[in-house]
């Protein structure tokens, strides 16, 4: 009957062992993942930054001028149009 209380004792304590063990890897894991996360939501936060920065009129005008020979036309160089109303083509 010791024995057996004992076997019944040994059990049951390797189970809560082994539950807590597992439950601890993965606690760790969820914390490593939820670090990762952060540190790509930051990335991310950044990268849209640099987007915007990269796309932004000041960057790209002078890009335009350079690479690709434009530039921006004079006053004599524009001409207006006028929209056309509702009711004629």
């Amino acid at each position: 009957m010791i024995a057996g209380g004992l076997v019944a004792f040994v059990i049951v304590s390797a189970a809560v062992i082994a539950r807590r063990s597992y439950g601890h890897r993965e606690g760790m894991e969820l914390t490593a993942l939820q670090r990762r996360k952060a540190t790509l939501q930051s990335e991310r936060v950044k990268l849209q930054q640099q987007i915007r920065d990269a796309s932004s009129r000041s960057v790209v005008v002078p890009l335009a001028e350079r690479r690709l020979g434009m530039h921006l036309p004079l006053e004599s160089q524009m001409i207006m149009l006028k929209a056309a109303s509702n009711g004629t083509p």
